[in-house]
């Protein structure tokens, strides 16, 4: 039996996508800016190129023309500024950082130097040493990446990573067939060929596992052909090489080019929950899911491109996070900016829409919270037993 974590090959940001979540936020406010750049910022350099194309690159704190750190190198700063560590300019999670910032240095006492790196795993280890004071990405990434699971990339717990608030929720609708396939459900991709693998784009495995696997299917029951991207993937698709790929969400310019060329259809992540169903998803298809997307939760998405009509599909958030080296004022200061002038965000970006004080907090995170966003979501009146219960849980692994 093929697994993805069997065969992963991890080579930065495999989320970006980040990240997997509970709790989120009404779903009719996030929908459009959830999907405005799809599942996977980080997955292919063709997406991060298109992204670039749409214009939603436009924080305000430019890193344009800083040199994109790989991993193991090291920002250089005056001593003066906290490091906040991005991905490479063009992408969504560029966006999000800049965006942050620049409020931060605008808005309150503390001076951010944002740092452009080729992928998460280039910087979670030195934020996780205090190199690095903040980053945003995936929270699949961060849980991961705190756990140690050596079958994604990470052969070490990062155990001081710490959640300071939780971001927008990122779609993910599944697989697409043609147009003109028979395919119309999970099930009917048995003997069919689905593409799998994804070096670089994690995620995109993991997805397509997931849907398989919550249908009561393995990579056994298909014909799993190997491709280097989500691009490719797309590409065989058309060429009808492939019967069925990872697909990004439908206003993504690698979906509608496809779409518009050759004709692309999508389907129910979930053979057996209709759109109006969601809520009924037993928790034991919702852990098959959750193994391979951390924190990740049912959704739907509306009719657009090739989702001809509303489908179900999955979400997981962003983290906003920082370590246990950097004290507990500064995370407060943090929070508290952001918690109060969090508006001024929200025309930086599409993702920044989804950043809502009902969102903030999560009442069942992936990874620990930083002692200083405990005290700022006690002082909110948030904080309760039983996030403290999920805290200590993860604090004693």
């Amino acid at each position: 039996m093929k697994k993805f974590a069997m065969k992963a090959v991890y080579t930065g940001g495999v989320i970006g996508l980040a990240a997997v979540i509970t709790g989120c936020g009404d779903n009719d406010t996030n929908n459009d800016a959830n999907q405005a750049d799809g599942g996977a910022d980080n997955a292919t350099a063709e997406e991060n190129n298109e992204e670039d194309e749409d214009g939603n690159n436009d924080a305000p704190a430019e890193d344009d023309g800083e040199e994109v750190l790989e991993e193991g190198e090291e920002p250089d700063t005056d001593g003066d500024s906290y490091n906040f560590a991005t991905s490479p300019q063009g992408t969504s999670v560029n966006a999000l950082g800049n965006g942050v910032g620049s409020l931060l240095n605008s808005e309150s006492d503390i001076s951010t130097t944002v740092q452009p790196y080729a992928g998460i795993n280039a910087w979670l280890p030195q934020l996780n040493d205090g190199t690095i004071a903040f980053g945003i990405d995936s929270a699949p990434d961060m849980v991961f990446a705190y756990n140690g699971d050596e079958e994604v990339g990470y052969e070490e717990s990062h155990d001081e990573l710490r959640l300071i608030m939780r971001g927008n929720f990122i779609q993910a609708t599944g697989l697409a067939v043609r147009e003109d396939s028979d395919i119309e459900s999970v099930a009917d991709l048995a003997g069919e060929r689905v593409a799998s693998d994804f070096p670089g784009a994690t995620i995109a495995e993991l997805i397509s596992e997931a849907v398989l696997y919550a249908n009561g299917m393995t990579w056994d029951d298909v014909q799993d052909a190997p491709v280097p991207s989500i691009d490719r993937g797309v590409e065989g698709l058309q060429n009808n090489q492939l019967d069925a790929t990872f697909a990004l969400v439908p206003s993504t310019p690698l979906m509608q080019e496809a779409h518009n060329a050759t004709g692309l259809r999508g389907f129910d992540f979930l053979d057996d929950y209709g759109p109006d169903e969601i809520d009924d998803v037993p928790d034991d298809v919702l852990a098959e899911i959750q193994s391979r997307v951390p924190g990740a939760q049912m959704t739907t998405v509306d009719p657009d491109g090739y989702i001809a009509e509303e489908t179900t599909a999955i979400e997981y958030p962003n983290y906003f996070i920082s370590s246990s080296h950097i004290d507990n004022d500064t995370v407060y200061e943090v929070m508290e900016t952001v918690w109060e002038h969090h508006e001024d965000l929200h025309d930086i970006h599409p993702w920044f829409q989804g950043w809502v004080e009902e969102q903030f907090f999560d009442e069942e995170p992936e990874i620990p919270y930083h002692d200083g966003a405990i005290e700022f979501f006690e002082d909110q009146g948030l904080w309760n037993d039983d996030v403290q219960s999920v805290q200590d849980e993860l604090l004693s692994q």
